[in-house]
C-alpha cells in the first residue's frame, strides 16, 4: 500500500499551499493527496533532477475544483541507487506560491528487515487437552438419550393411538425429556 502526503491548497487564503510534512520516506510508489479547501485552482507538481531520476508523476498540472481534492500518483522506479534525496515542489497561482518537500527514496530491502523467528516455534507444542464430545461422556449422553426416548414415546403414539389423550401423553413426555435434557446440561 503506498504512503501517503497530503497538501492542503487554499487552506490559508487564495493561492496559499501547505503540505502536512515537510519531509517524506519512502522505498516505492506513493499518493500526493491535494485537497483544495477553497475556490478553484490549478496546481503544479514537479520533481527535481534527483527525484526525477528515480520517480515519476502521472501528472503534473491539476485543475481542483472548489473544495476538492485530487490524487497525483508518483512512481518509482526499481533501478538507480539508493537513498536518493530531492525535492517534490507543489506550486499554486502560476508560480506565486511554492511548497517544497524534501522526498528520501530508500531501498526497498532496507525497510523490510528479515523477520526473527523464536526457536520454540521448531519444536512441538504440547497437545491441548480436547474438549469435543466422546461417545463416553455421560453428561452428554444423558440428555441426548432422554430427548430420543421422548421422539420415540411421540411418534409411537401417533402411530398407534392417534387420539388427544395419545397426543397430550407423549406432548407431556417429550416436554419432560426436554426439560430433563436442558437441566441436566446445566448442570454439566
Amino acid at each position: 500500500m503506498p504512503g501517503t502526503l497530503t497538501v492542503h491548497v487554499n487552506h490559508d487564503g487564495t493561492n496559499s499551499v501547505s503540505a502536512e510534512r515537510s519531509s517524506f520516506e519512502t522505498a516505492g510508489a506513493f499518493d500526493v493527496v491535494l485537497v483544495n479547501e477553497g475556490t478553484p485552482a490549478h496546481v503544479h507538481v514537479r520533481l527535481d533532477d534527483a527525484l526525477s531520476r528515480v520517480a515519476s508523476l502521472d501528472t503534473t498540472n491539476v485543475y481542483l475544483d472548489a473544495d476538492s481534492s485530487q490524487v497525483v500518483h508518483v512512481r518509482v522506479g526499481n533501478g538507480g541507487e539508493r537513498p536518493v534525496t530531492g525535492t517534490l515542489e507543489v506550486v499554486t497561482g502560476y508560480g506565486a506560491e511554492t511548497e517544497p518537500v524534501e522526498v528520501t527514496v530508500t531501498d526497498p530491502t532496507a525497510e523490510n528487515p528479515p523477520v526473527a523467528v523464536d526457536e520454540s516455534l521448531g519444536s512441538p507444542q504440547p497437545e491441548e487437552e480436547d474438549q469435543g464430545v466422546e461417545l463416553g461422556d455421560v453428561e452428554t449422553l444423558v440428555p441426548l438419550l432422554l430427548v430420543s426416548i421422548g421422539l420415540l414415546v411421540t411418534v409411537l403414539a401417533f402411530l398407534t393411538v392417534g387420539d388427544v389423550l395419545a397426543t397430550f401423553v407423549a406432548a407431556v413426555v417429550l416436554l419432560g425429556g426436554l426439560s430433563a435434557a436442558l437441566f441436566l446440561r446445566r448442570q454439566a
